[in-house]
């Protein structure tokens, strides 16, 4: 068939026909993408709940490891402020394990350990059967676990890997250092020299320090 024999109709359905088909495939790729960057985005909104909390968890524990340090060298002038801030930290467990979802199991399970670990320091404190060093180093020890289970959290929910540059500025500032920078500053508080009362822990790590900034 010559295609001067083609009618009108069948010249423009020819043409339509090609242009669908010359479109479908970007077509496709776009929406694709859109879909994929909807999915992401939705996933990073999960995961902010639970990185938030996590994050929110850090200024109470390290009160509790400067109140904790004071009862155990027999300073109970802080005693009320270590009850309350336990009870904080305990609660603030109980708030992620409702949080995090049974299926992101490498979370759940560096949570549970953290939070064995807790109840274990928390007990050991109230009991009065830590010398003040083990409880200083134990608190240390737990602070660090939950600033790697913040990290943990943000790169499972893909908050460390925000496309927009200010965002993803913004999550590495809030997740990242923020905590690791007042984890060092709580260090500092802890085991430098306070014009309040202070306690030796050893020749490393100099003094314990009893003023808490709240």
């Amino acid at each position: 068939m010559k295609l001067s024999n083609i009618r009108i109709w069948q010249k423009l359905l020819l043409l339509g026909i090609i242009a669908a088909v010359l479109c479908a495939v970007p077509t496709y790729l776009y929406i694709r993408g859109a879909n994929k960057e909807i999915r992401d985005t939705l996933t990073e909104i999960r995961g902010l709940t639970p990185a938030g909390q996590l994050v929110k968890l850090m200024q109470p524990l390290q009160v509790h490891r400067d109140s904790a340090a004071a009862l155990l060298s027999g300073d109970r002038e802080l005693a009320t402020l270590r009850a309350t801030k336990e009870k904080e930290v305990t609660d603030a467990f109980a708030k992620l394990r409702a949080a995090i979802p049974d299926t992101a199991a490498p979370l759940i399970k560096k949570l549970e350990k953290a939070e064995a670990d807790w109840k274990s320091l928390a007990k050991s404190v109230k009991d009065q059967s830590f010398p003040v060093e083990d409880s200083y180093n134990a608190h240390t020890r737990l602070i660090a676990a939950v600033i790697d289970l913040i990290e943990s959290t943000a790169d499972y929910y893909g908050l460390t890997l925000d496309p927009e540059a200010n965002a993803y500025h913004t999550i590495i500032w809030a997740m990242v250092e923020l905590p690791r920078l007042t984890e060092a500053m709580g260090r500092m508080r802890a085991t430098g020299t306070a014009d309040r009362k202070s306690t030796r822990l050893n020749s490393s790590h100099g003094y314990i320090s009893y003023a808490v900034f709240c």
